[in-house]
């Protein structure tokens, strides 16, 4: 053999001991690997039973997260995709689905409270109340207890619970969307109305969709919830002895009034009646310094008891007036320590503003301010079909001005004109600054998730301001062709602060498919705001 051939097949040698060193390599990890595990076994079973001192360390399951970004999880509910804040995730922990149980359950409607000291969550619709314990797989249900497959975790800050206990105790469809990465929540269907006789003042009883009428004997009644100035104002009618608390971590102010129902004209007005029975919140708190929003529930409805909740951005005190009288005014004011809360807006309070003559501008024309109520980062309501209440009053209010720019004896003001946001303030001061002669605030209702509820209703609030509501509802109900809801009298700011004559129009409800889908069209519209402009100048006495 040639020395060049020696060579070549020493290199070819080597080369074959190279790539054979991973696979011995392999081998014998996964023979010492066999080997102790052997070993392992052989020690469990010499010693079996007879080394009772030897304990076996337990293994501890942390939570593990499911493999894709928790960000692309979502939660909807009734084909609504909700929006999560950024420390609320929904997470896969030990074969279950966990979700942000504040986000999911105020969604719902229920009512829920978190007792730091104890760890326990407390949850309620009303009927049924789910009692649970972070870290405990014990609960308790209607003071029976049950076990859960997880028990709850706090992590971020945020409450996860299992989805699927949470789920069937309140009677929800909810399943696992694996494919799209989604949690679907199915509440069932609300139960047909039955409508109170108009020409009765009664109360429908608590969580009762009014199939047996009448008002509960010795049940006082509440007429009508309102929150401005950092007073929370509830109108009642007989005597009623609050119960009240503080709570932290969120912060909030708890108000139960026990033996107290809604009004007939408040539950189809303000309130909202699904799984969670009746419930609500004022949906004009924005950007308060103080609190985040005030919510009201049905949350015992053996003892008849409706709970009020203002969240507040602080650990606040707060003083209560005409708490046991029968003055007709319940009345919570909030303190920062011994002073009270300076108002959010410092204007002084109004009374009923005196009757003046309508100003005119150089020209003699008389000056209209018209608001299109919500905007930008206020939505207001949303339709049952996704579509925003701030689009829809927008397209109204531009089409209302067109038409005021044609009258020759009037001055139009806009507060908005496209998707900007005002605050409340702000929109009745530009009336009352140029003193104007007629003030209109356009809006739209919901009753969600009550699909049947429709209708058109005008808002004032100072006595010598109705007049104007009488004709601008005339005006707008005929256009509309709706339910009659009437006029009302209310506390809104836009209203309150008023220094002129100044009205709210809720055309209809977003709510309904069958008025939204009319309330989206062109035609609609046109003639809405044909109404509007109308009922202005009969008020203001333009031809």
């Amino acid at each position: 053999m040639s020395t060049t051939m020696k060579k070549y097949g020493l290199l070819l040698m080597l080369l074959t001991f190279l790539f054979t060193l991973p696979t011995i390599a392999q081998a014998e990890q996964s023979t010492k690997s066999t080997n102790l595990t052997q070993s392992t076994k052989s020690k469990k079973a010499t010693n079996g039973t007879n080394d009772k001192n030897t304990t076996e360390v337990p293994q501890l399951i942390q939570p593990t997260p499911s493999t894709k970004d928790a960000k692309s999880t979502s939660i909807i509910i009734d084909d609504k995709k909700l929006t999560l804040p950024s420390n609320a995730e929904v997470k896969n922990m030990n074969q279950s689905v966990m979700i942000p149980l504040r986000v999911v359950i105020e969604h719902l409607g229920y009512a829920v409270d978190w007792e730091k000291e104890s760890k326990q969550l407390h949850i309620s619709d009303g009927t049924n109340k789910i009692q649970l314990t972070v870290g405990s797989n014990a609960s308790i249900v209607n003071g029976t207890e049950t076990t859960l497959s997880s028990p709850p975790v706090v992590e971020g800050g945020t409450a996860l619970v299992p989805l699927r206990f949470v789920g069937e105790q309140f009677g929800l469809k909810v399943r696992w969307d694996n494919a799209n990465k989604s949690v679907l929540i199915q509440t069932p269907p609300p139960k047909e109305e039955v409508k109170p006789d108009p020409n009765q003042n009664e109360t429908i009883p608590p969580g009762n969709t009014g199939s047996n009428k009448g008002s509960t004997s010795g049940t006082a009644q509440i007429n009508s919830i309102n929150y401005m100035d950092n007073k929370l104002m509830v109108e009642v009618q007989g005597t009623v002895k609050p119960k009240i608390i503080t709570l932290t971590d969120p912060n909030r102010i708890v108000m139960d009034i026990p033996a107290t129902a809604f009004t007939t004209e408040f539950i189809d007005g303000q309130l909202t009646n699904g799984k969670a029975g009746f419930h609500g919140k004022l949906d004009y708190i924005v950007d308060n310094p103080h609190i985040e929003q005030v919510r009201y529930s049905l949350f015992d409805e053996k003892s008849s008891t409706i709970r009020i909740v203002l969240d507040t951005k602080a650990d606040i005190g707060y003083t209560i007036t005409d708490g046991g009288s029968e003055s007709g005014l319940l009345t919570l004011e909030l303190h920062t320590g011994d002073q009270v809360v300076p108002p959010a807006v410092t204007d002084p309070p109004t009374t009923t503003p005196p009757v003046t003559t309508p100003p005119t501008t150089i020209d003699g024309k008389k000056i209209v301010v018209i608001d299109a109520g919500h905007g930008a980062k206020d939505s207001g309501t949303v339709g049952a079909s996704g579509k925003y209440e701030k689009d829809f009053v927008l397209a109204l209010a531009l089409k209302v001005e067109q038409l005021l720019l044609q009258e020759e004896n009037i001055q139009v003001i806009m507060t908005r004109t496209d998707d900007t946001y005002i605050q409340r303030s702000e929109r009745i001061e530009m009336a009352n600054r140029v003193n104007a002669a007629a003030f209109v605030s356009i809006h739209a209702n919901s009753a969600a998730p009550k699909r049947t509820v429709g209708g058109t209703e005008t808002y004032f609030h100072h006595k010598s301001h109705q007049q104007f509501a009488d004709i601008m509802h005339r005006h707008i109900l005929g256009a509309t062709k709706f339910n009659d809801r009437k006029v009302k009298n209310n506390s809104y700011e836009v209203l309150t602060k008023a220094k002129v004559p100044a009205v709210l129009l809720e055309i209809g409800f977003l709510s309904n498919p069958q008025e939204e889908q009319q309330m989206l069209t062109e035609e609609f519209q046109h003639r809405v705001a044909a109404s509007i402009v109308n009922g202005i100048k009969e008020s203001i006495g333009v031809q």
